[in-house]
């Protein structure tokens, strides 16, 4: 088992007896959830993950309410397609939109925004107009590795499909470098602060599923509703074919389970080449499946040994590209509980640049002439902080999630994976391996320095300069 989290401190109020909760529903509890996009092509999620998964990790504030995650969301700095599920607040209930975050326990909401650049697009809670509001003077403070969110606790209720209950949260009355509509975050960590666990005794079954949809119009001005299901209280059994194929988890902070293997282009990585103290299971290496982090970030041994079966060049600390010399994106799979799990090739390669822009930006040598292209591949290195640093060995984000149906059960504690029935909104991705012109769906909104842009991480476009005919997913950046 994993020495996780179980002796640090949880919220300071979590453990209050919540109110009186709607009666047990008979059937589960289907929502839908909405896509956001958001692009950072050449950024890197170490320094957001060090702050998430790091307790010692210093650039990590904390004060009053303490935990070893921070509530954070990877859209601050990241790459690809955040999700969100309709949640209200207060009496009477003020309505927004919270990204699921399965790898975080925490829920805060803005309820105060001073600088329209930083949250202008986010609805603000109005604490003033909740007459069930209770205030604390406990505060609140997180660096992330690009931003920041600070407040003060706070309880009220919190109602997500129909379901209510009294629960603490966080007021945040100062965000930097918050660039979407959504208002808010709710975690579905397995720890007792998290709001699901005040109304799990209502539920059918202890179980939570998640189907996080693709969608080629999502951005950050655009979100898409009707893009995936969260379901309370069991699963939808509509959105996956064949039975759930059950994994035992380590739930003392995340939901962990033991990572079997990782394969690309046919070639087994070495999974062994892990340094540094991350943890393990079963004399595996744990992953955290967290829908809050859009890429899958690994030791740097393994990704090493990946990118090199793809002759790849690191063109800055954990960040790697591979020449894109055909039309083929190279096969990804993961592997847990023995069964092997191929991920959609819209959500393997998440950018390209020639050659000359890689070079003029990063400074670095790269083989072939200005004009050929070079990828991204949504496999990142994760590297410990600090000598002290201690954290699961893989983070698994959405960028596999969307491959497969999640279910997340907490008694006995499991996560299940199933292949989904419906793939119509995973945008233009061919079979084998190969990615068509996806026409309007991959129009192109911005090119810069030979970069490419399109409306979405899940959309691709066809690459001139040598590659008339490569489609690849394609995000524009921002750094």
């Amino acid at each position: 088992m994993l020495p996780l989290v179980s002796l640090l401190p949880l919220l300071a109020t979590a453990t209050a007896a919540p109110t009186e909760a709607n009666a047990p529903s008979p059937n589960p509890v289907a929502l839908p959830v909405t896509a956001n996009g958001f692009f950072t092509l050449w950024g890197s999620e170490t320094d957001y993950l060090a702050a998430k998964y790091g307790y010692d990790h210093p650039r990590i504030v904390r004060r009053g309410m303490v935990e070893r995650q921070a509530p954070g969301s990877a859209d601050l700095t990241n790459i690809g397609t955040s999700y969100t599920v309709s949640v209200e607040i207060g009496t009477p209930p003020q309505q927004f939109d919270s990204l699921i975050d399965t790898g975080s326990s925490v829920m805060w909401v803005i309820s105060n925004c001073t600088n329209t650049a930083e949250c202008g697009q986010a609805r603000i809670f109005n604490g003033s107009a909740s007459s069930t509001l209770l205030k604390t003077d406990n505060p609140y403070e997180i660096q992330y590795g690009r931003g920041s969110a600070a407040g003060h606790v706070a309880h009220d209720e919190i109602t997500v499909g129909g379901q209510k209950a009294q629960a603490a949260f966080v007021m945040a009355d100062q965000l930097t470098e918050w660039g979407i509509s959504a208002s808010s975050l709710i975690g579905f960590a397995p720890r007792s602060s998290a709001w699901f666990q005040r109304v799990i005794g209502t539920w059918a079954e202890p179980i939570f599923g998640l189907h996080l949809g693709r969608n080629a119009g999502a951005s950050e001005s655009n979100p898409v509703p009707n893009n995936g299901v969260l379901t309370l209280g069991g699963v939808d059994s509509s959105q996956f074919s064949g039975d759930l194929h059950w994994i035992s988890a380590n739930t003392t902070g995340w939901w962990t389970i033991p990572m079997d293997g990782l394969n690309v282009n046919g070639q087994s990585v070495d999974l062994t080449m892990t340094e540094g103290k991350y943890t393990h299971m079963d004399g595996k290496p744990a992953a955290v499946i967290d829908s809050g982090t859009t890429l899958i970030n690994g030791p740097r041994g393994p990704i090493t040994d990946m990118y090199a079966k793809l002759n790849a060049t690191e063109i800055s600390k954990g960040l790697f590209v591979f020449p894109c010399a055909t039309n083929v994106v190279p096969p990804v799979s993961l592997t847990f509980g023995g069964v092997e799990y191929k991920m959609n090739p819209d959500d393997i390669v998440i950018g390209a640049s020639t050659v000359a822009y890689i070079r003029n930006r990063f400074q670095v040598n790269l083989p072939g002439a200005d004009t050929d292209y070079y990828c991204r591949a949504a496999v990142d290195v994760f590297d410990p902080p600090s000598d002290t640093f201690s954290s699961p060995a893989w983070i698994i984000g959405a960028a596999f999630m969307r491959s497969v149906y999640t279910a997340h059960r907490l008694e006995p504690p499991a996560i299940g994976f199933a292949p989904l029935t419906d793939t119509s909104n995973s945008g233009p991705a061919a079979e084998n391996g190969t990615l068509e012109d996806a026409g309007g769906s991959g129009k192109v909104t911005q090119e810069d320095g030979g970069q490419k842009g399109v409306g979405s991480g899940a959309s691709t476009t066809a690459m001139s300069a040598g590659l008339a005919s490569v489609a690849l997913v394609i995000a524009l950046a921002a750094l």
